[in-house]
């Protein structure tokens, strides 16, 4: 079986396949949310919903687009809601990176 799968990585080094780890829905959420949490006035005050009520959408292996909302606290400490669209891309080696955040009015 150990042989089976150093051919299989073998072949997919020679031929430059890119093979991502998977990822579940939650933890494409969670990983939106963290990166909304750093563009918030007040990132302590941060409400989001809960995890299913995030859309997902899977644009090809390894990228994502998550839109949701978040309520938290403005500059005035009013409780606004944000909502947002958020698109994060998976590198080989399995971490979550930022591509593009928006903020929607």
């Amino acid at each position: 079986m150990k042989e089976i799968i150093e051919i299989q990585k073998q072949y997919r080094k020679q031929q430059n396949i890119k093979t991502y780890s998977y990822l579940s829905d939650d933890q494409i959420t969670l990983a939106a949310q963290k990166y909304v949490e750093q563009y918030l006035k007040s990132p302590s005050t941060a409400k989001f919903p809960s995890l299913f009520k995030s859309e997902i959408k899977k644009i090809r292996p390894g990228s994502y687009i998550v839109t949701s909302y978040v309520d938290s606290q403005n500059g005035f400490g009013a409780i606004i809601r944000n909502n947002y669209i958020v698109e994060l891309n998976q590198t080989i080696d399995g971490k979550i990176i930022l591509k593009d955040i928006t903020f929607l009015k």
